[in-house]
């Protein structure tokens, strides 16, 4: 199986090297991963982790925004702007108001079953860092200084600024 996030990276690359190129094979290439994986999703809009690609089942069943999926996310929004692609922003807003409805708690975003959005895993890790940049890109501002808030209280209250080499 694949993580869910590598359906997603080659998007940029590949469809600025069909746009150079004038071959336009890469890019459908990099769209075929992604639609794939949106067409996997559950009835409830959530993708998982790990997909075997072969026979286009998840592997790993638990939705979330963080590791193995995060690329997914990104290149399909970031994609979608880039490249001017209206289906691409339209499938991103599909999953992210699944992520907001079944996962979201008081502004963290914690893994859950797919299917049912039931909690498997609450917890944050920093590669749930970059969903707020996609609440922005899209225009969902208040969500996003709350997601940001979070984010600096954990870090806050983790880290003192006397033993932070970066601070």
């Amino acid at each position: 199986g694949i993580n869910a996030e590598y359906g997603g990276t080659f998007l940029m690359e590949f469809g600025m090297l069909s746009r150079l190129t004038g071959d336009p094979v890469y890019e459908h290439a990099a769209r075929r991963a992604l639609d794939a994986l949106f067409n996997a999703r559950s009835k409830i809009d959530l993708v998982g982790n790990h997909i075997d690609i072969s026979r286009g089942e998840w592997i790993f069943r638990e939705a979330g925004i963080g590791g193995n999926v995060d690329s997914y996310y990104e290149y399909l929004l970031k994609g979608g702007l880039f490249f001017e692609d209206f289906e691409l922003i339209s499938q991103f807003k599909v999953l992210y108001n699944a992520v907001v409805k079944n996962l979201q708690h008081d502004f963290w975003y914690i893994w859950g079953s797919m299917f049912n959005g039931n909690p498997s895993m609450p917890s944050v890790s920093t590669l749930d860092a970059f969903w707020p940049s996609l609440q922005i890109l899209i225009g969902d501002i208040k969500s996003a200084v709350r997601t940001l808030s979070n984010f600096f209280s954990l870090i806050s209250t983790l880290v003192s600024p006397r033993r932070c080499s970066v601070c």
